[in-house]
């Protein structure tokens, strides 16, 4: 029985002491860090400061989940950003004066805990970390706190004691927190009990990263990027900055450092020796942190841009003006990144090409950084509020009448949208949309129309967007009304036209803009922002403002009431429709022309009365035209005028070389619905033929100018926007129309594409000229391009290359799966594989163990 006994002691203690290895083996690993989908601990989510969710965020419905609000108007986020541990989020705010640190069950939005240092007067300088069930943050008081992440008592602190000793973004790594003070070192301490580990002489106030035990700390006074050994504090190497103040936070990746500067340059050097491998000059300074996904650098800058570079040698992937200076830095899903801008907006983008998914508007600037968790993205805001935003948050109801409106309004609940499908009249003395106790509905009117005394009502309702209303009220009408505690309601892109366009009586703030985006307003211009505000008399503030660069928003700001304003108000963007032309008599045609928009200005008013004469037709019944060119010599050059309302030709220039006797010379108008041979997707505008009595051998060239009609584009849903020279840009913004004369030779099938610019405008007219070596059939064709030439696109489990003219090119057939315009590869989650593979090896030796004792026991009783 002893040797029974002796033999069970001996097999379970080596059992628990290779578990423990295991255990300290996992845990010496642990930190701020984290593989869970679950959690988002520090400010740059990894060690090596990705910012990196491994999981895509399902944006079906997706909208504000709900919304932290502070008490009082002062309350900010900013320089802090939120972290996520388990159902729990912390981060800093300033309510009432007060700065507060919160802790927030995230399921139910109970404030947990929250603490303030010096009665609220030491506001937190960082973002917090979390290590081991304890939270770390710094404060303006001078000192670093550990807080414990359940209760928030105070585990330990660790003070300075000069002017600008305010300790920053900190992360945890092996049981050590590491951290930058601005006005004295960096530091690492224990981060059980906050006794000092090393400290090195850097002033740094932005999140340090950890790779391959070295720590990577940018200077903020001395323009270096410091690499340092992460046990001892030892310098391994450090690299010129020419930015003094960074505020940018670095990342490691594959042995690359990326890090922004105040110098407007996004640098890369290899985290080995320090060595420069590329930077990249945005527009002005980048004190986002960028955040390195799938070989692709994300990160914003203060010239409003977000970039994508490829991150091996820099070249720029694509840009996206979001309108307004980007400091917050992003965070970057599977499929998306999101990112925040300084004119109150939060943006999902596409992580592909950076096209706008979708976006919200904030009360105020967002310096904050988001963070992603449990397919859920927060953000705090300077506008007192930290936001949840989450799939699933709101249904659409379509209307078209009044009383079908009234009932979607009834049943919409938090989240939801209104779409109008039609315009409709109010009746007699009704409001057309009035919202009681409602909060966080949009309203979508598409472009139609609200006909009443009374428009929109807003009562005890807030967080509401009212977006595309033409709201007309006539002379006695009333355009807004704000009653009760109704705040915070978004208007943009609206036309109203009314006896009062807006009556609140309650004096609270509201939001009357977005940020100027280039995209058809409802005026047809091109770009959204503000509203228009018209009067019945023509006297509204968008009917008489002043637009220098004739951009479509006025130059000034409109104030509403006082405290309320419009900061982009929509400028009066003429749009004329005109009759056609009247048959032409006694040289003369006519025709009728009203403004769409009811302007009041005749700025763009196309001709009523212009000059004609007779035409011949061709077989087909096309109008044609016959001039004269007269004995001409080599080297020169002829013009002739094109006189002929049914040809949009204005003249044609020829330069000869050799001499030409004198000929005659026809244009005749085509029948549109003949031609082939042209590019599969666009419109032709026209055809025509050219005859001419000169041989194309002995012409050097020819200047074809022609014209497009704008009512003619209008009615095709297009509008001219000078992406190039010859670029047309469809209504909904998403697919290009390059205007180009076609020109098809004598004896060919295809017609080729000329050198096509443009010229200049009038108001009814575009005009374009192209070169041409010879005359016979031309098509002005509209062409359309559906994809931006050398992009990437996931399709069918292939990468493929956009070619132009909707070509995509097979570059890569995926083994596995296709993510981000690139192949993946199959991937664990490292923490949980290493548990795996740890465990293995243990079974494994605790079985060998025990097999051999076992073995070793039966030898001795067959021994005896």
């Amino acid at each position: 029985m002893k040797k029974r006994g002796k033999f069970y002691s001996i097999f379970f203690a080596v059992l628990i002491i290779i578990s423990c290895i295991s255990l300290l083996t996992i845990i010496s690993g642990e930190g701020s860090d984290t593989s869970s989908t679950r959690d988002w601990l520090m400010f740059g989510r990894t060690l090596n400061n990705t910012r990196y969710y491994p999981d895509s965020v399902n944006m079906t419905a997706f909208g504000k989940s709900w919304g932290y609000q502070f008490n009082g108007f002062e309350s900010i986020i900013y320089p802090s950003s939120p972290i996520v541990v388990n159902d729990m989020i912390y981060f800093a705010g300033r309510g009432g004066g007060i700065n507060t640190f919160y802790a927030v069950n995230i399921t139910n939005q109970s404030l947990m805990w929250s603490d303030n240092w010096n009665n609220g007067g030491d506001q937190v300088t960082a973002s917090p970390s979390f290590a081991n069930g304890i939270i770390y943050t710094g404060t303006n008081g001078k000192k670093l706190y550990a807080l414990n992440a359940t209760t928030g008592t105070e585990l330990w602190h660790y003070p300075f004691l000069g002017m600008w000793d305010n300790p920053y973004a900190s992360i945890v790594s092996k049981g050590i927190i590491y951290f930058g003070v601005l006005g004295s070192s960096f530091y690492a301490l224990n981060s059980t009990d906050g006794t000092d580990k090393w400290n090195y002489a850097i002033k740094s106030q932005v999140s340090p990263s950890i790779a391959n035990d070295i720590v990577y700390v940018p200077s903020s006074t001395d323009n270096y990027l410091y690499a340092l050994n992460a046990t001892d504090g030892t310098k391994i190497w450090n690299s010129s900055i020419e930015g003094i103040d960074l505020f940018s936070s670095p990342a490691v990746v594959n042995n690359i450092v990326y890090v922004g500067s105040e110098d407007y340059n996004v640098y890369a050097f290899n985290a080995t020796n320090g060595t420069k491998i590329w930077n990249y000059t945005t527009g002005n300074k980048v004190t986002s942190s960028p955040a390195v996904v799938n070989n692709i650098v994300y990160v914003g800058s203060n010239d409003n841009n977000v970039y994508a570079f490829n991150a091996t040698n820099g070249t720029k992937l694509w840009n996206y003006d979001t309108g307004g200076v980007v400091s917050s830095s992003p965070a970057v899903a599977n499929n998306l990144i999101f990112i925040g801008n300084q004119n109150n907006y939060f943006y999902a983008l596409n992580i592909t090409d950076g096209t706008e998914v979708w976006s919200y508007i904030t009360g105020n600037p967002v310096y904050s950084s988001p963070a992603i968790a449990n397919n859920t993205v927060f953000l705090g805001s300077s506008d007192n509020v930290l936001y949840a935003f989450t799939a699933g948050r709101g249904g659409t109801y379509t209307c078209s009448t009044w009383g079908g409106c009234d009932t979607a309004m009834i049943n919409a609940k938090y989240g939801d949208t209104i779409l109008l499908t039609s315009s409709f009249s109010c009746g007699e003395g009704g409001t057309c949309i009035s919202f009681y106790n409602k909060n966080n509905i949009t309203i979508d009117c598409a472009n139609n129309s609200l006909f009443g005394v009374g428009g929109i009502l807003l009562s005890n309702s807030s967080n509401n967007t009212i977006k595309n209303c033409f709201i007309l009220g006539g002379n006695t009408g009333t355009g807004i009304s704000i009653t009760g505690s109704s705040r915070d309601n978004l208007f943009y892109n609206n036309f109203l036209n009314n006896f009062i366009n807006y009556d609140n009586g309650t004096g609270s703030k509201n939001y009357f803009n977005t940020t100027k985006t280039s995209r058809t307003n409802i005026l047809n211009g091109a770009y959204t922002a503000g509203n228009f505000w018209a009067t019945p008399s023509v006297t509204g503030f968008s009917q008489t403002c002043e637009d220098a660069n004739n951009d479509g928003i006025c130059d000034s700001s409109y104030d509403l009431d006082g405290s309320n304003y419009d900061y982009s108000p929509l400028k009066c963007y003429e749009s004329w429709v005109c009759t056609s032309w009247s048959t032409c008599s006694s040289s003369l045609q006519t025709r009728y022309c009203t403004d769409r928009n009811a302007c009041g200005t005749t700025k763009y008013e196309p001709v009523e009365s212009q000059s004609c004469s007779s035409y011949s037709s061709d077989p087909l019944g096309s109008p044609s035209v016959t001039e004269v060119i007269p004995i001409t010599r080599g080297g020169s050059s002829t013009h002739i005028t094109i006189r002929n309302p049914k040809i949009d030709l204005t003249s044609i220039s020829i330069n000869l070389s050799k001499d030409v006797n004198s000929s005659l010379f026809s244009v005749i108008r085509l029948n549109d619905s003949n031609l082939t041979k042209l590019p599969s997707t666009g419109k032709i505008y026209q055809s025509f033929e050219i005859i001419s009595g000169i041989n194309n051998s002995n012409i050097a060239n020819a200047i074809i100018n022609f014209k497009i009609n704008k009512t003619w584009l209008s009615d095709n849903n297009l509008h001219l926007n000078i992406l190039g020279n010859n670029t047309v840009v469809m209504q909904d913004n998403q697919s290009l129309w390059n205007i180009t004369l076609y020109r098809k030779e004598s004896g060919e099938t295809n017609y080729m594409p000329l050198i096509t610019t443009f010229a200049m405008q009038d108001n009814q007219y575009y005009y374009f000229k192209a070169l041409t070596p010879g005359f016979s059939t031309f098509v002005v064709f509209l062409s359309k391009t559906e994809c931006a030439p050398n992009t990437r696109r996931c399709f069918n489990n292939q990468v493929q290359l956009c070619l132009g003219n909707s070509t995509w090119l097979v570059t890569e057939q995926c083994k596995n799966s296709c993510e981000n315009a690139e192949c993946s590869k199959m991937k664990m989650n490292s923490i949980f594989s290493y548990t795996i593979i740890l465990s293995g090896i243990s079974s494994t030796i605790v079985l060998v163990i025990y097999f051999t004792l076992l073995g070793r026991r039966k030898n001795k009783f067959k021994n005896h």
